[in-house]
């Protein structure tokens, strides 16, 4: 489990990924977890991969030579777990839904569980550095904790929860289906009213530190260490404690109160004001007062309060009573030196905005009718019917499928102006082919190049750069030009990035990202222009398993003119598919293959998708399942977000043959012959769909 998903989860964000004992709920590896403790490395969860057990002695009996590890997450900064428990005696959905009550909706999110009936982690995106309280009570119920990079981790897909009869974890998406392993940037954000709320429920008031085990004595130790602790309280604690009395007699839950009230007393008492003894001790003999009328023995749940506001606390406190003086007064000199400083920054950004208004051109706006005039009647292709001549095309392979040999026998046909695949009609540019690889070294990059039949030609430039990606620095202005200055001395008219995935990661840029990601691509139109190129193509890794959609955000798909998606159905399969869609480009399937040693490709009759049990057709059966009663309209969007160049009439194809096989069944939503089909599976579609997300690890 942990050496297969690991690095799924790795790839899509998760970067805490540690191993816990199969079938457990852990402990997890050592040393990985808690506030200040690092991430595991790339190298490290390696070795755990290769069999090294993480574990102490006792912990784990799983041997190296047999290593199937369960898969835990612990929260990267930035994510926060809501742990709802609602099952037998527990009441997390109740306690949701006061929340929601008292903070408004919670998002549509993704979700963890092994269980039915709402229970489950729901995951979410907040500001860095944030930290809650480990548990919501809101008017009695409770039954909700959270998850947070220093607290707590989650065990998830593909392990199984010993509580729940071994079940195993799965993943839901926002709309409440199964899904696959979900990309961190993908998780909804938290909203501004659940942080505050969430921060306010646990009256933390300062008090960020990690939650520390402590004793009794330990609470004594701790708050003997305040400055001034048995001193008569100072204007700030005596009115903390009459305020708190104040609370305690109003309507409400005087737990709430109290446990607010003590924390606010213990983080005064932290920051050096004087008489936290005797605040507490006070707050203590009103508490006993008021809840002693209800029920019995209340002194030690006074004492938790205690042991749970200073486990709390975190640092050495301070040595000097805030009431003392007014620490926060500034002296003249400082406010001089702010006045000063405040200054400077608007000036420099007045010269910085002006200097920068000089290098930018006004757009020149023409009209609809001159824009309209000068497009011609028909499309120029630099490969018909799949390549424009003017544009960004995106390529996007399966691992080990052969994306280096289809991109060089596309540049040879391009070269020869023949039929590529025995299909396309190819032409020349009206200039030079570059190609950037970053994936290859040098000596491996001549050898394809030469294997692949267009060493020899002419107009061909091509440039190594495994290992100095960092070289093709576009998004620095002068590095950018001095690149467009030497394609446009080359007179380059079509140029290949392959792959993308070494760029993005030489610019810092997430693939999972979609505002990184889009820079990097915007970027790189930015070059096409400045370096005057007609073409832009470019390679990227699809995703894993059987997803041949591109790998990452949605914006690596949206800005290209075309998308093309090569693949094959298995990772045996020694026959390849190529299908692209994007502007006058609506291919279906076309498949071939090519001989390891020569790279020779053969182009195959009979189409892939022609099997009512393809990959495609599984696709259709996921959407109709994921959205019963979608209509026929929808259906091809739908498909373009799932499988990489799946036009139109691919989709529509797939759904016909789904209809066909007794997979889907269609039905009009009104009279007339133009009214709405909806779709839903039929039994046979459910059990079909059901044994391939078995297959491919998406379902217990």
């Amino acid at each position: 489990m942990y050496r297969e998903y690991a690095p799924v989860y790795r790839a899509a964000g998760w970067l805490g990924v540690l191993p816990v004992p199969k079938g457990t709920k852990g402990p997890p590896a050592s040393g990985y977890t808690g506030w200040h403790n690092p991430d595991p490395t790339d190298s490290k969860i390696e070795e755990w991969r290769n069999g090294a057990c993480p574990h102490k002695p006792g912990e784990c009996d799983t041997q190296a030579t047999d290593f199937d590890h369960g898969v835990a997450l612990r929260m990267p900064e930035g994510v926060l777990g809501i742990d709802v428990d609602n099952y037998r005696t527990k009441q997390g959905l109740t306690t949701l839904a006061k929340a929601e009550e008292a903070w408004g909706p919670l998002p549509d999110t993704f979700m963890s569980t092994a269980r039915e009936g709402g229970s489950g982690i729901r995951f979410f995106r907040i500001p860095s550095e944030s930290r809650f309280p480990g548990k919501i009570e809101l008017d009695g119920f409770s039954d909700i904790e959270t998850i947070q990079r220093g607290h707590r981790y989650s065990v998830v897909y593909p392990s199984t929860n010993p509580d729940a009869d071994g079940a195993q974890y799965r993943w839901y998406s926002p709309d409440g289906n199964p899904c696959g392993i979900p990309n961190v940037a993908d998780l909804a954000e938290l909203p501004e009213s659940w942080i505050t709320g969430l921060q306010n429920n646990g009256k933390v008031f300062g008090l960020t530190g990690p939650k520390k085990q402590m004793t009794s004595d330990d609470v004594v130790q701790a708050l003997s260490s305040f400055n001034g602790s048995l001193d008569s309280p100072c204007r700030a604690m005596a009115e903390r404690v009459n305020n708190a009395t104040d609370e305690l007699g109003a309507p409400g839950s005087r737990h709430d109160s109290a446990l607010a009230a003590s924390m606010s007393i213990i983080s005064l008492g932290h920051w050096g004001h004087t008489g936290v003894i005797a605040a507490l001790e006070e707050l203590q003999r009103e508490f006993v007062s008021r809840v002693s009328a209800d029920r019995d023995n209340v002194g030690p749940e006074f004492e938790r309060l205690l042991l749970g506001g200073v486990a709390l606390l975190e640092g050495d406190p301070k040595k000097e009573d805030p009431c003392e003086a007014d620490p926060t007064a500034p002296t003249e000199e400082e406010i001089i030196k702010e006045v000063r400083r405040m200054r400077t920054k608007a000036d420099a950004k007045v010269r910085f905005n002006t200097h920068q208004a000089g290098e930018l051109e006004v757009p020149p706006l023409k009209s609809a009718f001159e824009l309209a005039r000068d497009i011609p009647e028909t499309p120029d292709w630099l490969v018909e019917g799949l390549i424009p001549r003017n544009g960004i095309v995106s390529l996007a392979a399966q691992r080990k499928v052969g994306k280096t040999t289809i991109v060089h026998k596309l540049i040879q046909s391009i070269c020869d102006e023949s039929l590529f695949l025995d299909t396309f009609q190819c032409h020349k540019p009206n200039g030079s082919i570059c190609i950037f690889d970053l994936e290859l070294p040098e000596d491996k990059l001549g050898y394809w190049l030469n294997r692949n039949g267009i060493a020899k030609r002419e107009g061909v430039f091509a440039v190594s750069l495994r290992g100095r990606v960092h070289n093709l620095n576009i998004l620095n202005d002068s590095h950018r030009k001095a690149i467009a200055d030497d394609l446009k001395a080359r007179n380059a008219k079509f140029a290949v990035i392959d792959p993308l995935g070494p760029l993005l990661r030489a610019m810092g840029a997430s693939e999972n990202d979609p505002t990184e990601a889009g820079l990097v691509i915007d970027t790189l139109a930015r070059l096409k222009d400045e370096a005057e190129i007609d073409t832009l193509l470019i390679p990227l890794h699809s995703g894993h398993g059987d997803n041949r959609r591109a790998r990452g955000a949605s914006t690596l798909l949206d800005s290209p003119d075309v998308n093309i998606s090569l693949y094959r159905n298995s990772p045996t399969d020694e026959v390849r598919h190529l299908s692209a869609e994007g502007r006058d480009v609506d291919l279906e399937v076309i498949s071939f293959t090519y001989d390891l040693e020569s790279g020779e490709i053969t182009v195959r009759g009979g189409d892939a998708d022609d099997d009512p049990r393809s990959p495609v057709v599984m696709e259709i059966l996921g959407i109709v399942s994921d959205v019963p009663g979608i209509i026929q309209g929808r259906i091809p969007e739908a498909m373009r977000t799932r499988v990489t160049g799946c036009g139109k009439k691919r989709a529509l194809k797939a759904l016909n043959q789904s209809i066909s096989a007794g997979f889907v069944h269609a039905e009009k939503t009104a009279d007339g012959p133009k009214a709405p089909i909806a779709h839903t599976l039929t039994e046979r579609g459910s059990a079909e769909l059901e044994q391939v997300r078995r297959i491919r690890g998406e379902a217990a």
